[in-house]
Order: C-alpha cells, then sequence, then structure tokens
C-alpha cells in the first residue's frame, strides 16, 4: 500500500513538473518572437536612401581650393579621378567610375559606356545646389547608377524681384596658366524673368614639381539662357538653352587611353534645349514638373596609340 501511494506522489510530481516546463517553454517562445520582431525592424530602418543637397560656394569655402573637382572630393564618400588638367570623372563609396551617374538639371549626362569627364561638361559657375544620393541601386537613374547618382542643379529664375543683378567674373590658375572670364546676369520684370550666363576658358599644359604633364592643355567655352513667365502663383512655364563646347582638349593618359597613347578631344560639345512646366500646388501632386526637351553631345576623339615611337 506504501508502495503504491509512493508511485501516485510521484507520478503527481512528474506531471506537474511538465506543466511548469511547458509554460516555460511557451514564454521562451514569446519573447524570442518578440525579438525577431524588433531585428525586422532595424533592418528595416538602413534601407532609406543616403541623399544630401550641398551649395557648391560652402563646397568651395570648406575645401579650400580653387578647382571644382578637388572641392567634391571632401564630400564623405566621393572621390574623383582625372585625365590631366581637363577631364574629371567622379565615383561614390569605392565604386567604378562607369557605375555612377551623373546628371544636370535631372538629364543624363553621360551613359555608363561614355568615357569623358562628367564634371566638365558644365560651367560650375552656373550650379545653384549638388544632390547626391548615395544609395545603392537607384533604379530610377536608369544603367550605370548602382553606385549612387550626382545631380547638379543649376541656378533658378527668380520672379517679381525688385533689382536686376548681374557679375562679372575672373580667375588665374598658375599650375596650367589657366584663364576664365564670365558674366551672369538675372533680371524679372513682373510675370517675366530671365537668366543668363556666359564663360571662356584657356589652359596650357600642367606643370608639375617634376615635370610638365604633356598633352594637357584645353579651351573650352559655353553659355545658359532660361526665360520664364508666370502664369499664376503656383505655376509657371519656363524655356531654357544651355551650350556647352571644348577643343583642343588633351587627355594625357593613365586611365581610359595607354600610357604610350596620345589622346585629344579635337571637339566635344554639349547641346540642351527644354519646355518646363512647373506646378507648386496641384489637386493630385503638390509638387510637380513636366518636362519636354532635347539633348544632344558630341565628342570628336583622335588617338595615336604609340605616339612616343
Amino acid at each position: 500500500m506504501k508502495s503504491l501511494q509512493f508511485i501516485v506522489i510521484l507520478f503527481w510530481i512528474l506531471c506537474d513538473s511538465l506543466v511548469l516546463f511547458s509554460q516555460e517553454v511557451d514564454s521562451l517562445s514569446e519573447k524570442n518572437q518578440l525579438t525577431l520582431q524588433i531585428q525586422e525592424v532595424t533592418v528595416l530602418g538602413n534601407l532609406s536612401k543616403a541623399t544630401e543637397f550641398i551649395s557648391p560656394e560652402d563646397l568651395w569655402y570648406s575645401s579650400h581650393t580653387s578647382s571644382f573637382a578637388k572641392s567634391l572630393t571632401s564630400v564623405p564618400g566621393l572621390s574623383v579621378q582625372n585625365d590631366g588638367g581637363w577631364a574629371s570623372t567622379p565615383s561614390l563609396r569605392g565604386s567604378s567610375r562607369t557605375n555612377t551617374a551623373i546628371f544636370l538639371d535631372g538629364i543624363r549626362l553621360e551613359t555608363s559606356t561614355d568615357i569623358a569627364g562628367g564634371f566638365t561638361m558644365f560651367n560650375p559657375e552656373d550650379l545653384h545646389l549638388i544632390e547626391i544620393v548615395k544609395t545603392v541601386g537607384v533604379t530610377s537613374a536608369g544603367s550605370g547608377s548602382s553606385g549612387g547618382v550626382i545631380n547638379f542643379i543649376t541656378s533658378p529664375l527668380s520672379y517679381h524681384s525688385t533689382r536686376a543683378t548681374s557679375s562679372l567674373y575672373s580667375s588665374y590658375n598658375s599650375v596650367n596658366s589657366e584663364i576664365k572670364s564670365g558674366i551672369k546676369f538675372n533680371n524679372s520684370l513682373g510675370d517675366f524673368s530671365i537668366l543668363g550666363s556666359i564663360f571662356y576658358r584657356t589652359a596650357e599644359d600642367t606643370k608639375t614639381p617634376n615635370a610638365t604633364l604633356a598633352n594637357s592643355a584645353y579651351n573650352d567655352f559655353g553659355g545658359i539662357l532660361k526665360l520664364g513667365y508666370m502664369l499664376n502663383a503656383n505655376s509657371n512655364i519656363e524655356l531654357n538653352f544651355d551650350r556647352f563646347q571644348g577643343e583642343d582638349i588633351g587627355i594625357p593618359g593613365g586611365s581610359a587611353f595607354p600610357l604610350t597613347a596620345t589622346a585629344k578631344y579635337l571637339m566635344a560639345q554639349r547641346n540642351r534645349m527644354e519646355i518646363r512646366y512647373n506646378n507648386h500646388d496641384g489637386y493630385l501632386l503638390p509638387v510637380s514638373s513636366f518636362v519636354f526637351g532635347y539633348t544632344a553631345i558630341e565628342r570628336r576623339v583622335e588617338v595615336k596609340p604609340n605616339a612616343t615611337t
């Protein structure tokens, strides 16, 4: 009889232990589920786009350099590859230069198969903002944008301004005897507005501490013209013209061409014309722009594969 009572008590203890163990397992399972949920939220939070807007004036001031390409290297994650004094091409976060898409006012400057200076097909004096998107795989930017996107934004039109503005500038760089001169103007008369600029630049071969970098001279010029009309308080229409042209542009080599070659852009030209409608108080889209335009880029290249022989 005592043996039977002992077996019953032992069985009751085992059953109670199993119930407690099951409750602990359920509790641990709930805790694990909560931990997994927190981890998932953290991962999603790290997928946001890394976009920043930079003022060219602040960039030049903080970098203490007169070179636009060199000033951009002060931006974290952005590097610039130079082919002589003229051709400069960017890359973001260590990616190849063919994986960084370059835009001017939202219009693609070059494709991933182009071999050219993406930073030198426009006048830096015309810029208002620089938009840099460092997110990997910006599919809306098209091919060659897996490393990121750089969008250069030119100065906007101003309406109902109380005065007209104009400025004349000139600079000299002793490294390659570069001389650059230009003029900018901006004026508005009621609902009408006009903005324009022209520039000219010439440079000789770059002089380094050890020697002169042969075949690095260049000449270029260009200008922009923007005409605008305010349709109402929230919308306007613009007609924009943009032209850039370089001639006798030497490329010393080291990147796109072998060191023994002599490469030169006999002519590098970009022409753009567009009609743009901007609305800042739309019914479906609060801010919207519609652009109809035409852009043409032409390059004439002369390459001598064995120029040293």
